[in-house]
């Protein structure tokens, strides 16, 4: 019975070409490319594969072969599946993943990109697949952001799976929004009347409160004012600034002015006397003037 891949502990494993399973993995790869074209056993592939990943653990050139078998069984969805364990062992565990030559990585993704981007152009999608290409998408975008933060000189060309998917959902998604088609319209069928031999029953009295019943009462739909609008911030500042105002000018037309014309007028007696009493003429009949209210007296 197979192992879905989402139970697997992933973990990087070694160096696995001295280990049978990955031994009859590669023999079975191998057929691919055989003058003869042999069948491939790919579940063979995919349960060795598991057996190797639980074992020994995830390798890159494993995780791949594994990819493609799930692709050959189950379409999309096996591709799907595949995609997202190499999304997570690369993403996860990059350093550690074997093989660790940039050279051979680039080589291994390339053929990878050419194997079932080949494949995956053969199928028929329809917005059914929408959800399975959305996650295909999304592990595709992992492994590419994964890939250009690495230090490969030479970067494998997975994006091109990626724009593939990218370019086939947005096809199904204008299929998806497509206008309907106009209904056809409901034709009735020709109405038959019937004669009568009962009388006609005399029409009620129709007035301006026609097909109301006389003790029916009238619905009026009335709404709610509106409550009134709080005054915002700017308004009440304004309101203060303005009562300030008022209030400044009366305290200046109550209080201040009428004690600054009293200054103004006790001032000007003071300066009145002043300019009096030091008038040169004055001070030189001031004793005359003394002299004339002594004799007086």
């Amino acid at each position: 019975m197979r192992e879905p891949p989402e139970n697997l502990i992933i973990r990087a494993g070694g160096n696995p070409m001295t280990l049978p399973a990955f031994t009859a993995i590669r023999e079975e790869i191998n057929k691919i490319n055989h003058p003869s074209q042999p069948a491939v056993n790919w579940p063979l592939i995919e349960s060795l594969a598991l057996t190797l990943f639980r074992s020994h653990g995830v390798d890159l050139q494993s995780a791949i072969y594994y990819t493609l078998a799930r692709m050959q069984l189950s379409g999309l969805a096996g591709f799907t599946e595949g995609c997202e364990l190499l999304a997570g062992v690369m993403v996860s565990q990059w350093d550690d993943l074997w093989p660790p030559q940039p050279a051979v990585r680039t080589d291994l993704l390339d053929w990878f990109n050419t194997r079932c981007g080949h494949a995956l152009r053969q199928h028929d999608y329809t917005a059914r697949d929408l959800r399975m290409i959305y996650r295909a998408e999304r592990a595709l975008q992992l492994i590419v952001d994964r890939l250009q933060q690495s230090d490969l000189k030479r970067l494998p060309k997975v994006e091109n799976l990626l724009w593939f998917f990218q370019n086939t959902a947005k096809k199904l998604e204008q299929t998806r929004i497509l206008p309907k088609p106009a209904a056809k319209p409901v034709q009735m069928p020709p109405l038959v009347y019937l004669a009568s031999t009962e009388p006609a029953p005399s029409e009620p009295d129709t007035g301006d409160d026609a097909g109301y019943a006389p003790s029916q009462p009238k619905v009026q739909v009335r709404f709610p004012e509106p409550p009134p609008r709080p005054m915002s911030a700017l308004q009440g500042f304004g309101l203060g600034l303005l009562l300030g105002a008022f209030v400044l000018t009366g305290t200046w037309l109550g209080f201040y002015r009428p004690l600054q014309q009293q200054f103004t007028a006790l001032t000007d007696t003071c300066l009145s006397y002043t300019n009096i009493l030091t008038r040169p003429r004055v001070i030189e009949l001031f004793p005359h003037r003394l002299i004339s209210i002594k004799n007086t007296t």
